[in-house]
């Protein structure tokens, strides 16, 4: 199914996606000055992102394999809004924080 495979095209990204940020932690070490949330909030946001897509991902599958459940279905959407939400507060601490916290050459300046 098209859906699924873009679905798991998706988390394979967002999986890496998640892996170059902590590395780049890793490298930046105490380089990094955030103002509002330490790294350890953004580990634990990524491993929160990738759980629930992975959830996302089986209810999906499952309810693909058989005949339409309108209550699965109703389930499946409520767990993709979680995901979402998670996702956009994600960005908005990246927004906020952590791009403010870089240092300049990796925002690509000079």
């Amino acid at each position: 199914m098209r859906a699924a495979h873009c679905l798991h095209r998706y988390r394979d990204l967002l999986a890496f996606h998640l892996h170059v940020e902590e590395q780049f932690f890793e490298a930046a070490g105490e380089g990094i000055r955030f103002t509002r949330w330490p790294a350890t909030t953004y580990r634990a946001e990524h491993r929160k992102l990738l759980a629930l897509l992975d959830r996302l991902l089986t209810r999906f599958e499952s309810l693909s394999r058989g005949p339409l459940d309108p209550l699965q279905l109703i389930a499946l959407i409520e767990q993709e809004k979680v995901f979402k939400t998670v996702a956009e507060h994600h960005h908005q601490r990246e927004e906020q924080d952590l791009y403010p916290a870089l240092p300049l050459r990796a925002q690509g300046g000079p």
